[in-house]
């Protein structure tokens, strides 16, 4: 793992492009423009912004026209520079995008395309974004997936699926969008405008098609959300035996006691190996303190709890915060949380003597 200084200068844009593989040549050329600061590359295909649409009608529009397929990409600067605005109203990062989108427009790969000129701009182009998942669930029955494909691949891994998609049904509006940086596309397949009672049926068999395809074009069945429960027979159909015992290996080195497993962790009925009992069993003996509760009659607010022995204290910090539903989202990176919880070695004995500690709300703990 390695870690990157936040950029402190931006560039957002949204096109609309000629197909798969322009977006695939747009992005190296984004990429070699701007010295491989490219923060953020996601294809977006016309169903995804009619369903988002549907969904959400005071979402801003990026372009006057919804095109076949689209991008929306930000290059980013770690020197404050690269930010600073001239006489012409322009700054080095937005004129690397700029110059990059016009020489895509003369090579005939962008269609149509807006720069965003404000943080407010910004926003709006990633709530089109953002927004999309929640909208699929809004859309009704939805087959979902998470897949990763060589970049080179791309482009005919979507056509296939489209042609495949449209001769099971041709309603089906096709939300394949993702971050192409790293082949990473959720294929998201929705059911026709307006319902669809057999799209159930459907579904084996668009799924036969997707994992079809991606074992055609060398990708993978799993990208950023891994295999879980749902992908588990199909990763039995894509790996051979000598990589599941492989696997199965490394699982049995890594948690000898099988504690590590879902019927175990409380998803089903607890039993005495169950991990959470497991845990708690480690702080029998500790002493325990409410260092902080503030609630409102809501549930709303902060609390903090204490677990000490010996020389150390650990805190479970705890936040509930009240959030409308335009604010909620399924996505795995959220900007605000219902309720969040932290446990952490809060101080030892040592630090304690030196004065160290942590001030909430008046209380030094």
């Amino acid at each position: 793992m390695r870690l990157f200084p936040k950029p402190v200068a931006l560039s957002t844009a949204f096109a609309e492009i000629r197909d798969v593989d322009a977006a695939v040549e747009l992005l190296h050329r984004v990429q070699a423009a701007s010295g491989g600061m490219v923060e953020a590359f996601e294809l977006i295909p016309a169903d995804i912004l009619h369903v988002l649409f549907e969904s959400f009608p005071n979402i801003q529009r990026p372009l006057a026209t919804i095109g076949p397929m689209n991008v929306l990409m930000e290059i980013g600067s770690t020197n404050p520079a690269d930010n600073e605005v001239d006489g012409n109203g322009s700054s080095p990062i937005r004129s690397i995008m700029e110059t990059v989108l016009e020489t895509a427009f003369e090579d005939s790969l962008v269609i149509d395309a807006t720069i965003a000129n404000s943080d407010a701009q910004r926003d709006a182009l990633w709530d089109v974004r953002e927004s999309s998942p929640e909208s699929h669930k809004r859309a009704g029955k939805v087959v979902r997936s998470d897949v990763a494909l060589p970049q080179s691949a791309l482009s005919g891994f979507y056509a296939d699926m489209v042609a495949g998609v449209k001769a099971i049904d041709p309603n089906i509006r096709i939300c394949g969008y993702g971050h192409i940086g790293d082949g990473n596309l959720h294929f998201n397949l929705v059911q026709a405008a307006g319902g669809d009672p057999d799209f159930d049926a459907k579904a084996p068999k668009l799924l036969e098609l997707l994992y079809g395809n991606v074992t055609k074009y060398g990708g993978s069945i799993s990208a950023e959300h891994g295999i879980g429960q749902v992908k588990r027979d199909q990763l039995v159909k894509v790996k051979s035996p000598a990589i599941i015992n492989t696997m199965k290996s490394i699982k049995g080195a890594l948690d000898p006691k099988n504690l590590m497993k879902l019927s175990k962790l409380g998803s089903f009925h607890q039993s005495k190996l169950s991990f959470l009992r497991s845990f708690l069993n480690e702080f029998k003996d500790w002493d325990y303190k409410k260092d902080l509760f503030e609630l409102n009659e809501k549930g709303h607010g902060r609390a903090v709890y204490s677990f000490s022995k010996k020389n150390r204290t650990y805190s479970l910090v705890c936040f509930a915060n009240e959030i409308s539903d335009e604010e909620r989202s399924d996505r795995v990176i959220a900007t605000k949380w219902d309720a969040a919880f932290t446990f952490c070695l809060l101080y030892t004995s040592d630090a304690a003597d030196e004065g160290l500690g942590v001030d909430l709300g008046g209380r030094r703990i």
